[in-house]
């Protein structure tokens, strides 16, 4: 294996290489231990970020609608999550040259499998930016309401402002570069400090009212609710791409089970009734983890996908 050379070509398209070396790269068994360069710290930290980042501004939400019996329906949810990621780890050494779930789908059904977990993967991706466009058409007038009254009341509704936003992100389809893409994580990690300091200055300063306990249950809300919980585990879509980046991928499934365990604790911690006079410093502290994390998975994240970019490229 260490002496196979393949071509840049190959090596973005994921396939095996028959083009007789002629624009050859850096041995395959060098490239790939180069790869190989996260901690089990390091990738804790990148999957507690990414699972964070996207249930941290929708999870309270959840609690708070589906009653605090839901909360088990968030922790079987992790743990389904956790056992899901085993079997994508043991598939994944099984077959060392699987590196997503499109290989793993070819591996085990053909074609017809490649094209069905594309699918399924595209459509997740969909989804969450159909989610993340509700959220900002739903809050977006509460954070700027004097700028954005005349839009409401005048001949700008929100359809056409969800135009204009699609259509300034359309470009970024077709650029070739892509760590001119990754560039643009700098805008989320940005984002993920404002709603850091958003979070500590409310919760130290103030501002919030504790209007009544959660609710037993909500039993009418809770496909709504279990949307929403899966939403927030949505992040399993990059674990191919952690594992095959972890220095000893044996590893693979405790550090997903420390991952999904501190989100979850996060989660009901934040939103679980305040019984106690320390309720507020907890939530503090838990929030203020968790949010940390956040910024540090991104980062670090983005920094690797930059770095992997450059290296492919650039040989």
């Amino acid at each position: 294996m260490s002496g196979t050379k393949v071509c840049i070509a190959c090596v973005e398209e994921n396939k095996v290489c028959e083009c007789h070396h002629e624009n050859p790269v850096k041995e395959l068994g060098l490239s790939h231990e180069a790869s190989e360069n996260s901690s089990f710290l390091h990738s804790v930290i990148n999957m507690v970020g990414m699972l964070i980042g996207l249930g941290q501004l929708s999870m309270p939400y959840a609690v708070e609608s589906g009653g605090w019996i839901s909360i088990f329906l968030l922790i079987s949810l992790g743990v389904l999550t956790t056992y899901t990621s085993h079997i994508l780890g043991n598939c994944l050494r099984r077959n060392p040259k699987s590196k997503s779930y499109s290989d793993i789908g070819y591996s085990a059904f053909g074609l017809h499998g490649r094209l069905l977990a594309s699918l399924f993967i595209y459509l997740e991706i969909f989804m969450a930016l159909v989610s993340y466009t509700i959220s900002l058409h739903d809050n977006i007038a509460a954070a700027f309401p004097a700028t954005f009254t005349n839009l409401h009341n005048g001949s700008f509704p929100a359809a056409k402002l969800t135009a204009v936003a699609v259509a300034i992100a359309l470009p970024s389809l077709w650029i070739r570069n892509l760590s001119s893409i990754s560039y643009l994580s700098s805008g989320g990690i940005f984002m993920s400090a404002v709603i850091f300091m958003s979070v500590v200055y409310t919760a130290v300063f103030g501002g919030v009212i504790d209007d009544g306990r959660i609710p037993v249950l909500r039993l009418g809300n809770i496909p709504t609710v279990s949307g929403v919980y899966l939403f927030g585990f949505g992040g399993h879509i990059v674990f191919p791409n952690l594992y095959t980046s972890m220095k000893d991928p044996s590893k693979f499934t405790k550090s997903v089970t420390i991952s999904v365990i501190l989100p979850c604790a996060f989660y009901v911690k934040i939103c679980w009734d305040g019984m106690s006079k320390f309720t507020r410093a907890a939530n503090v502290v838990f929030v203020v983890f968790g949010c940390v994390l956040g910024v540090l998975g991104s980062f670090d994240s983005s920094k690797l996908l930059v770095n992997k970019l450059v290296r492919v490229h650039g040989n």
